[in-house]
């Protein structure tokens, strides 16, 4: 029933990829052109690169806020002990001359 050869059953294609048969000769790979392989490689770099540089600033901005308001935190801190020391000299000053309250009359 089923008289076919090898040969034959290759000859038929039934829309299935068919697997080379690793018993024959080796075949020769074709070589690409050197310079569009650098070319291609360059340029896979390079947007590999690009976007790299895309993910660090953008991972950055936020910190970068950050510091801007600590920063601004911190010289309100440093404003609001600066004027606490004035009103602490201003209170021993005036503790350690009292106004004298005299009439002269």
């Amino acid at each position: 029933m089923n008289d076919q050869t090898p040969d034959e059953k290759d000859s038929n294609s039934s829309g299935e990829h068919q697997v080379p048969d690793p018993s024959g000769p080796p075949q020769a790979v074709t070589q690409q052109n050197p310079v569009m392989n650098f070319v291609g490689r360059s340029f896979t770099l390079l947007v590999a690169g690009g976007g790299l540089s895309v993910f660090v600033a953008s991972a950055m901005l936020p910190t970068v806020g950050a510091t801007c308001s600590s920063k601004l935190e911190w010289e309100q801190r440093q404003a609001q002990i600066d004027q606490a020391i004035q009103d602490e000299m201003k209170q021993s000053e005036n503790a350690s001359h009292p106004v004298s309250d005299t009439n002269n009359e």
